[in-house]
């Protein structure tokens, strides 16, 4: 059996950043591939020419974006596999009812997110910017308010338990902090399983943490509106791991 063919759409400098060269290797050793050498992303009707024999497309961030039409110029296409999170706005709905396979890096990804969650949460409980400034204008040692508070015990609020939630969540467990979660589309038992209560969204956005784990959809844009915040306590922390576009 042959290879498949596979196209690579994202440029040379793009395809750097996420794909190494010891696993650009492994794509053109297991498949028939076809990389974009260019330099520059395909104009749309680059990307078009080349898909007629395409069972395989890979993508990433700022590779472009498939629509039906393109879709419909790749009669033979199998597999889409996509090196990045979300596919919802790469992709047309026509590819799944085509039977089309799609694989996203939305899992991987989440740990990477978590890791940043809780990177931001600890530095911002300790204080450590305001330490770091102290240090570097040579402030007396307890100058300015570096004590900061502590994670254990913690009351946070998480909004929707999606991938990067579930991977951020088990990193607190050690804390022993008090989670409140809001999803309407996760039951209390599953919350349960979690080890999170849900609550309101209001209820939620009233903690001194608020962790936001939103997807990009019509209905989370500018979800969190200003009533909403006003109910974080003052010396609260608030972090975004979503999109720019779920705030009001």
């Amino acid at each position: 059996m042959g290879k498949l063919k596979a196209l690579v759409l994202p440029a040379a400098p793009q395809l750097e950043k996420v794909c190494p060269p010891e696993v650009r290797a492994l794509i053109a050793e297991y498949f028939d591939a076809c990389f974009n050498l260019t330099g520059n992303e395909y104009a749309k009707g680059e990307q078009d020419a080349l898909l007629g024999g395409a069972e395989v497309l890979l993508t990433t961030w700022g590779s472009p974006v498939l629509d039906a039409d393109s879709l419909a110029r790749a009669p033979m296409l199998k597999y889409i596999g996509h090196a990045a999170g979300t596919v919802k706005s790469r992709l047309p709905y026509e590819a799944f009812g085509r039977g089309v396979r799609v694989f996203s890096a939305a899992g991987r990804i989440a740990d990477s997110v978590a890791d940043w969650c809780m990177a931001a949460l600890m530095t911002m409980l300790r204080r450590f910017p305001t330490f770091d400034l102290n240090m570097h204008r040579g402030a007396d040692w307890g100058s300015g308010d570096i004590r900061g508070m502590e994670l254990t015990g913690m009351e946070i609020g998480i909004v929707s338990l999606s991938s990067t939630a579930r991977a951020f969540i088990p990193m607190l467990a050690p804390f022993r902090c008090d989670i409140l979660a809001y999803d309407p589309f996760v039951s209390p038992e599953q919350a349960a399983k979690l080890g999170v209560r849900l609550a309101p969204l209001e209820e939620v956005m009233s903690r001194p943490v608020v962790s936001i784990h939103l997807p990009q959809l019509p209905a989370t844009k500018g979800m969190l509106t200003k009533e909403l915040f006003a109910r974080i306590p003052d010396g609260g922390l608030f972090i975004n791991s979503s999109r720019a576009s779920v705030l009001d």
